[in-house]
C-alpha cells in the first residue's frame, strides 16, 4: 500500500508540473528582466552576506539564476527542468521531515503529494521568476533535517543552510524560531535555565545571525518606506 501511494504522489507531482516541459514555450515578464541585471560582471559582485536593501535583496537566488543563464542561455525548458529537480527534491526532503516527526508514511505522502501538486507551489516551481521561493525552500528543509539529525558538525551545516536560505529569500528570517519549536521537545526534561542553555548550545549561530539580519533591516527600513 505504501508503495503505490508514493507511485501515486510522484505521478501527482509529475502531472502537475510536467506541462512546463512541452515544446514550445518560452519565457516571459521577469523571467527576462531579473537575468538582464545580472548578465555581466562575476558571481563575488553579485554575492554579499550584508544586505544592501530592504527588499529583494537576495544574492543566492540572483547568482543561481545567473548561473542558469550561463549553463543554458535563455533555453526555457532547460532552466525549468533545472527548477523542477529542486522543486522535487523539496518534496523528498518534505517527506523525510515529517516522517523525522514521527508522522506515519501514508499521512506523510498525502500531504506532500497536496503540497508537490497545490496550485500555488506549481506556479512558484514552474515559474523561473520565482527561483527564490524554491531555492529558499530547498535550504529552509536542509537547514531544518540537519539540526534534528545527530550528525557531527549538523548545527553548523544548519546554520549555513539557514544563511543561504536567508540570502535566497527574507522569509528565512524566522528558520530559528522554527528551529526552536522543533528542538524544545527532543530536550530531556531539565530545568528551564538548563533548556535555555541547551537550546542556545544548539541555535547560537543561527540567533546571531538572526540578530545582525534584524539590526541591519531595521537601519534600512527608513530608507525603504521613503522610496515607496
Amino acid at each position: 500500500i505504501e508503495v503505490s501511494l508514493a507511485i501515486f504522489a510522484v505521478a501527482t507531482w509529475w502531472m502537475a508540473v510536467g506541462w512546463s516541459l512541452r515544446p514550445g514555450l518560452f519565457m516571459m515578464l521577469d523571467e527576462f528582466s531579473t537575468q538582464k541585471w545580472f548578465l555581466w560582471g562575476t558571481y563575488g559582485s553579485i554575492v554579499h552576506f550584508i544586505p544592501t536593501s530592504f527588499y529583494s535583496d537576495r544574492p543566492v537566488g540572483f547568482a543561481f539564476i545567473r548561473m542558469l543563464t550561463d549553463l543554458f542561455g535563455f533555453d526555457y525548458t532547460k532552466q525549468v527542468a533545472c527548477q523542477l529537480a529542486i522543486h522535487f527534491a523539496n518534496c523528498v526532503m518534505g517527506f523525510v521531515l515529517f516522517r523525522r516527526l514521527g508522522v506515519g508514511v501514508p499521512i506523510s505522502l498525502a500531504g506532500i503529494g497536496l503540497y508537490g501538486s497545490l496550485s500555488s507551489t506549481v506556479l512558484t516551481a514552474t515559474y523561473l521568476g520565482e527561483a527564490f521561493d524554491v531555492l529558499c525552500l530547498f535550504f529552509l528543509l536542509g537547514s531544518v533535517l540537519a539540526i534534528l539529525s545527530q550528525l557531527r558538525g549538523a548545527t553548523v551545516l544548519s546554520a549555513v543552510l539557514f544563511l543561504a536560505a536567508l540570502r535566497s529569500k527574507e522569509f528565512a528570517i524566522v528558520i530559528p524560531v522554527l528551529l526552536t519549536v522543533l528542538v524544545v521537545p527532543r530536550l530531556p526534561r531539565l530545568p528551564f535555565a538548563q533548556c535555555v542553555q541547551a537550546i542556545a548550545r544548539r541555535l547560537w549561530v543561527h540567533y546571531l545571525i538572526l540578530a545582525v539580519f534584524v539590526v541591519r533591516y531595521l537601519f534600512l527600513l527608513p530608507g525603504y518606506r521613503s522610496e515607496s
